[in-house]
């Protein structure tokens, strides 16, 4: 059952508003986005709704850099404006895998413990179990996608261990990325 009042801080009210009236003139939006193991890029966005999920904020919406649906959380989006560019991809369904319904994607990740300082975000909200030089972090993301990011930013120092979507998925990636180059390089 849905909260009678949520309190939010004012730059998601500010989004939330921004959203609310792209969506009313039918615009796209565009903002910094600052992923925790990604330099700041800018991205141009068919909003489709802003959503709360254990306690943190969400845009979801069509992107144009990436083509494709993808969920942007609120503390990592900053100048955000709205656009002239129509919203055409408002109506696009979202994967089952990437959906935040009312509870995030639980997910598990194994990397040396060496490699924790080089998470960024991705654990401060983590459980984290550390034996022998190997840390397991359990964690709710918003976004399965973002985990094929991160696994092929480690350079094979992180293997997803869960869910076995998202390890298939960044499996099929990396595998799709080694095929662009040539057999002799």
């Amino acid at each position: 059952m849905p909260a009678d009042v949520i309190v939010a801080p004012e730059p998601v009210d500010e989004v939330r508003l921004t959203v609310d009236e792209a969506l009313r003139h039918g615009v796209a939006v565009s903002f910094s986005y600052k992923a925790p193991d990604a330099p700041v890029t800018t991205r141009t966005v068919d909003p489709v709704k802003v959503h709360i999920a254990n306690g943190q904020w969400y845009l979801q919406g069509w992107c144009h850099l990436r083509q494709a649906m993808r969920t942007f959380h609120l503390d990592r989006v900053s100048a955000l404006s709205l656009t002239d560019i129509a919203i055409t991809h408002g109506e696009e369904p979202v994967p089952e895998l990437f959906e935040v319904a009312q509870t995030d994607i639980r997910t598990r990740i194994r990397f040396a413990a060496a490699v924790a300082p080089l998470l960024g975000g991705y654990l401060d909200q983590a459980q984290v179990q550390t034996r022998d030089g190997m840390s397991v972090a359990t964690m709710r993301i918003a976004a399965a996608q973002s985990l094929k990011r991160l696994a092929a930013g480690r350079g094979g120092d992180l293997e997803i261990l869960e869910p076995e979507q998202a390890r298939t998925a960044a499996a099929e990636w990396a595998r799709a990325a080694l095929a662009q180059y040539p057999d002799d390089v």
